[in-house]
C-alpha cells in the first residue's frame, strides 16, 4: 500500500534542501573579518527566504491572484 501522507513532496524536499544548505554552509565558514560574517549571514538568510518561498509559493500565488482566505473563517 502507498501511503503518500508519509513522504515529503518535491517542494518540501527542495525547501528542506535550501534550508539545510543554508546553516551547513554557515557552519563551516570561517570568517576572520566582521564584513565576511555580514556577508556569510546575508547569504543564510537569503537561501532561509528562498527556503520559505519554495515550501508556501502556493500559498503566496493564491494571495496574490486576491483569492487569499487564510485568517477568514466562514461561519
Amino acid at each position: 500500500m502507498k501511503h503518500s501522507k508519509d513522504r515529503l513532496s518535491p517542494r518540501e524536499w527542495a525547501a528542506s534542501a535550501f534550508i539545510v544548505l543554508a546553516f551547513v554552509g554557515f557552519s563551516i565558514f570561517d570568517a576572520d573579518k566582521p564584513l565576511q560574517l555580514i556577508a556569510a549571514l546575508t547569504i543564510v538568510v537569503g537561501m532561509l527566504a528562498i527556503g520559505a518561498l519554495i515550501l508556501n509559493w502556493t500559498e503566496i500565488k493564491e494571495y496574490m491572484k486576491g483569492g487569499d482566505t487564510y485568517g477568514t473563517e466562514k461561519i
